[in-house]
């Protein structure tokens, strides 16, 4: 009799073991694989903006703050983009995605007067004090994207994740701009840089508010 208990209770120590380990490690269903829903799209969305700042970092400042930045805000803005179709391909149907749309349509008519105004500039004298400042910029972008990538800031609700990727982007595009705003000296960048700041922060607004519903 008791070494029938013995092996009884070994039976359920075992079964209940095997069923702690079955919820730690769900099983992958292979249909699903790859969709937004069943991930915290850290692979999906992720590279596009690993990519921007790795070209970013690697661009050679000139010290001229109006080159520069034209061609930083170029590279930005092209992650942008690449961030937010990503987010449209993840969902067609969604208050954050027709919001990712209407950011797209506005990213594309940006990118044309980026290209329109980095042709027309012409270098003037270095300046040192904003090569530092920008350096400074883009190392915080730097940063904030390896957080991203770690465990702690991103989410497993993807929705949540693109809010925060997206919103870091348009930050960071205001920051950009800012610290050019000390130093830039051409009229048409200036203002096209003060207009980035202004969408920018819409864009945060629409973020956060439909974060909230």
């Amino acid at each position: 009799m008791r070494k029938g208990t013995i092996c009884l209770l070994a039976f359920l120590l075992s079964a209940a073991i095997t069923g702690v380990f079955a919820q730690k490690v769900p099983v992958a269903d292979s249909s699903k694989a790859g969709k937004a829903t069943d991930q915290p799209l850290k692979i999906d969305l992720l590279p596009s903006v690993q990519q921007m700042i790795a070209k970013m970092k690697k661009l050679k400042l000139t010290g001229d703050p109006d080159i520069d930045y034209v061609a930083q805000a170029r590279l930005h803005m092209q992650g942008t983009q690449e961030l937010l179709k990503g987010i449209i391909d993840a969902q067609s149907d969604s208050a954050l995605t027709q919001a990712a749309k209407t950011m797209l349509s506005t990213a594309e008519t940006d990118l044309a007067t980026i290209d329109k105004l980095q042709n027309e500039l012409k270098p003037v004298k270095p300046n040192t004090a904003f090569v530092k400042q920008q350096k400074q910029v883009i190392a915080a972008i730097s940063e904030k994207i390896k957080q991203s990538a770690s465990s702690y800031k991103l989410t497993q609700n993807p929705w949540a994740n693109m809010a925060i990727l997206l919103s870091d982007q348009r930050q960071d595009a205001i920051n950009l701009a800012t610290s050019y705003l000390q130093f830039g000296k051409n009229t048409e960048l200036r203002n096209f840089a003060q207009q980035s700041v202004e969408k920018a922060k819409l864009d945060l607004d629409i973020i956060k508010n439909i974060g909230k519903r």
